[in-house]
């Protein structure tokens, strides 16, 4: 098992060198690169980090001690059919 991980460590380690070589010259590669930094750090934070759950947090004074506000009324408007609907929500219908 050790062993055939440390290949695949390897070959990784070497794609991602490739990579690095490639993204100095090339900017698909070098965005390539950064979204698998962005990737990488996010996965070892998930793994090492040690938080189970939000604290969670009272009301502050300020909003405790507010007076409740005259109630408002929000009217939502719905728009009719369009020509977007008919583009855009055909479905997989052939045209």
């Amino acid at each position: 098992f050790f062993r055939q991980m440390m290949y695949w460590v390897m070959w990784a380690m070497g794609m991602y060198s490739v990579l690095w070589m490639f993204s100095l010259t090339n900017v698909w590669a070098a965005n390539i690169l950064a979204k698998i930094q962005l990737f990488a750090l996010g996965f070892t934070h998930m793994i090492l980090s040690r938080d189970s759950k939000w604290d969670k947090k009272g009301d502050s004074e300020i909003v405790k001690n507010m007076e409740p506000l005259d109630s408002r009324r929000i009217i939502f408007v719905r728009h009719g059919e369009s020509q977007w609907n008919e583009v855009f929500n055909k479905g997989f219908v052939p045209s």
